[in-house]
C-alpha cells in the first residue's frame, strides 16, 4: 500500500516523470498511464475550481478596454455617444469573430508549458494572461494527457533515442514559437481595429 501512496504523492507533486519512475515497478504500462494522466487532470480540475472564485477578467474584456483606452487617448472622446457605442460594438463583434486564431498560439504554448513545467505554473499563467478558461482548461488536459504518455514512455525506455534534455528542448520550442506567434496577430488585431475606428471617428 505504501508504493501506491508514495506513486501517487510523488506523481501529484513532482509530475509525471518522477511519478512513473516509481509507477512503473509497482503497475504495467498501461495502468501507470492511465493513472498519471486521471491524477494530472484531477489535479487542473481542481485547480481552475480553486481559482475561478478569484476575481479575474475575460483577455477578450481586457484587450478591448485597451483598444478603447487608446482611442480615447488619440481622438480625445470623454463621453461615448450612441453612435460611438454602437461603433465599439461593432468592433468588439470582429475582435470576437478573429481572436480564436490569434490565441491559437497561446493555447498550443499552454499544452507545452504544462509539459515542460507543470500543472501550477501553467494554471497560475493562464489567470495572469486572463485567457479563455475553457479552452485553457482543454488545452491543459490535452497537455496532461500528452506529457504523461512521453515521460511514462521515456521512463518505460521507449525512446532510447532521445534524451530528457533534448525533448525539453523541442517542447520549450514549440512552446515560445506559439506563444511569439499569437502575440504578433494579437497586436496586428488591434491596431487594425484602433485604425478602423479611428477612421469613421
Amino acid at each position: 500500500m505504501e508504493p501506491v501512496i508514495n506513486f501517487v504523492l510523488v506523481s501529484l507533486f513532482l509530475g509525471p516523470i518522477a511519478g512513473g519512475c516509481i509507477g512503473l515497478n509497482i503497475f504495467s504500462f498501461y495502468e501507470v498511464l492511465t493513472y498519471q494522466i486521471i491524477i494530472q487532470i484531477g489535479t487542473i480540475a481542481f485547480l481552475f475550481l480553486l481559482f475561478s472564485h478569484s476575481n479575474s477578467f475575460n483577455r477578450t474584456a481586457e484587450l478591448f478596454n485597451s483598444i478603447i483606452n487608446n482611442v480615447e487617448k488619440v481622438v480625445n472622446i470623454k463621453k461615448k455617444t450612441k453612435k460611438s457605442e454602437k461603433m465599439f460594438k461593432r468592433f468588439k463583434a470582429e475582435f470576437e469573430n478573429k481572436k480564436g486564431l490569434n490565441q491559437f498560439g497561446f493555447y498550443l504554448a499552454i499544452i507545452f508549458m504544462t509539459f515542460i513545467f507543470g500543472i501550477p505554473i501553467v494554471v497560475l499563467s493562464v489567470y495572469f494572461m486572463h485567457l479563455n478558461k475553457k479552452r485553457s482548461f482543454l488545452a491543459m488536459c490535452f497537455g496532461a494527457i500528452f506529457s504523461s504518455y512521453v515521460w511514462t514512455a521515456f521512463v518505460y525506455g521507449a525512446f532510447p533515442f532521445l534524451s530528457a534534455k533534448e525533448i525539453i528542448a523541442v517542447a520549450v520550442s514549440l512552446a515560445v514559437t506559439g506563444f511569439i506567434f499569437s502575440r504578433r496577430e494579437e497586436k496586428k488585431l488591434i491596431n487594425k481595429v484602433i485604425n478602423k475606428i479611428l477612421k469613421q471617428s
